[in-house]
Order: C-alpha cells, then structure tokens, then sequence
C-alpha cells in the first residue's frame, strides 16, 4: 500500500475519487465491512477505520470520522474496481500510462517510478473523469 507524500497528494486533490470514499458497514460476523486507508493530517498519519465499542462509532486513529478531515486512499483493488476494466486491462493501462508519465525511459528510471496505486489512480481519473495529473494537480486530459 502506498502511504508516500505524492500519492496522500494525488488522492487529496481527487476530489472525485473522495466523492467516492467506501461507507463502513457491518458484515454477517460482526466485522467492519470497510478495511480502507484514510491519511490523518491531524497526526500525518495512515490509519484504517474501525469500530470502537467505547464510542459506539467508527473511528480513524482515535478520532471520530466525522471529527476532521481525512483523505481516502484507494488500495488496488478498489482502483481496478473503479476503473471498470479487468485485471489484465489495468495492469496494461498501469504500466502504459507509466510509461506516459515518465516518457521511453521509464523502465531506466524504475527508482523514480510512479507507485502501482499512483498508476491506478491516474487510470481512474483518466478514464472516469477526463483528467491527467501533471505532477502537482489533476487538469483536464484532451484523451480519454
């Protein structure tokens, strides 16, 4: 899972993606259905949501989830679902647009390679929403 400053930023600025953040719910045995990672500004920190039976309320790091702004970080899976696409067409689409990102090189650069879940979530928005990231915000892509 990618918790680097570039994806929380990538994700924070995908307001389109947060729109989309997973509700938590209870399964059949009384688990958390919601096993999802939010980016806590407050303590700059990832923290997955839970139950708390003390509070009677669902929790991230020890605050209400309602108590303060979090960022919702996406794992694979929930991009690949997203992107509407099988496994074997994201994977291709990841790799395709990493190689975009970083131009024919890319495999020389492998270092500064862009993450599996950066990849993925600029599938998404690429896809879904028509947009790019440029390396500091998400504008408008002239292909989708």
């Amino acid at each position: 899972m990618d918790t680097s400053k570039e994806f929380i930023e990538m994700c924070s600025k995908a307001m389109e993606i947060q729109s989309l953040a997973p509700d938590p719910e209870w399964n059949s045995d009384e688990e958390i259905g919601c096993t999802s990672f939010f980016y806590l500004p407050i303590d700059g920190k990832v923290e997955i949501l839970k139950w708390d039976n003390d509070e009677t309320r669902f929790m991230i790091g020890g605050y209400g989830e309602d108590d303060f702004d979090s960022t919702w970080l996406p794992r694979q899976d929930q991009l690949q679902a997203m992107s509407g696409l099988s496994w074997e067409e994201y994977d291709e689409k990841c790799f395709s647009i990493a190689v975009e990102f970083h131009g024919d090189d890319y495999c020389d650069k492998i270092a500064e390679a862009v993450s599996k879940e950066q990849a993925g979530l600029m599938v998404v928005m690429k896809g879904k929403f028509g947009k790019r990231w440029d390396g500091k915000v998400w504008v408008e892509s002239n292909t989708k």
